[in-house]
């Protein structure tokens, strides 16, 4: 009996050897030698085929989905996701989404919500003239910016521009030239009823004034209170 379980304890760790022992699957030999990208359709032609020719440069080196992924990333910074699956037995599939785009800055950058500052043309004509514009003159935040804006509504973003001074004056500029402007703070972000408001107090103003000014500042930095000049 004790021969026997002798026995059977040398046969476990003879077999736990072997096991031990045997090459490992290499991820280099099962990989497709094929590579497939899907490119955000939010990029602009020539950045999606910067992005796919580095892409397939470094699979073809590593064949390491990782080191193709890290690259990407570490290159173009206005991505924003990268997954990456075997999508078919002979074919290995990236998929590359953009990190959210903000606004516009100074009229030659787009700033995303990871921010990120690339030059516009990385993203395609469609989504660069539908973003609100921002002019910044000195060095800010620019996570400050971008959390302003975002609270903005859709209406203010669709209508006016953004000359930021400070992070506690903040002139929007109205695209239609009849409109008042507003002189607002990260504290005092505008809502649909202070922009009917200082819109209402305009109209009142220019109606009752004998002067031709078109052009009034409504300011709402302060609680409870519009000043217009």
């Amino acid at each position: 009996m004790k021969k026997a379980f002798v026995l059977a304890i040398f046969c476990i760790v003879v077999v736990g050897l072997a096991v031990w022992k045997k090459p490992k699957t290499n991820m280099n030999v099962v990989l497709p030698e094929k590579s497939v990208f899907f490119i955000d359709q939010g990029f602009s032609s020539n950045f999606k085929n910067n992005v796919q020719e580095l892409m397939q440069s470094v699979y073809a080196h590593s064949k390491n989905p990782q080191d193709v992924m890290n690259q990407a990333t570490k290159t173009f910074p206005e991505i924003g996701s990268m997954k990456v699956q075997i999508c078919q037995s002979d074919k290995i599939c990236f998929y590359v989404d953009a990190s959210e785009p903000i606004f516009l800055l100074n009229d030659e950058f787009v700033v995303c919500g990871n921010s990120t500052c690339v030059f516009k043309d990385h993203f395609s004509s469609d989504i660069v003239k539908n973003l609100i514009q921002v002019s910044l003159k000195n060095h800010s935040d620019l996570s400050a910016i971008i959390d302003f804006i975002v609270a903005l509504p859709e209406k203010v973003k669709q209508e006016f521009s953004v000359e930021w001074l400070h992070c506690y004056d903040i002139i929007l500029h109205p695209k239609n030239s009849n409109d008042c402007a507003l002189q607002v703070s990260t504290d005092m972000v505008p809502t649909l009823q202070d922009l009917g408001s200082c819109q209402n107090i305009v109209q009142s103003a220019i109606a009752k004034s004998k002067s031709k000014k078109k052009r009034m500042m409504c300011d709402i930095r302060f609680k409870n209170q519009i000043i217009v000049r």
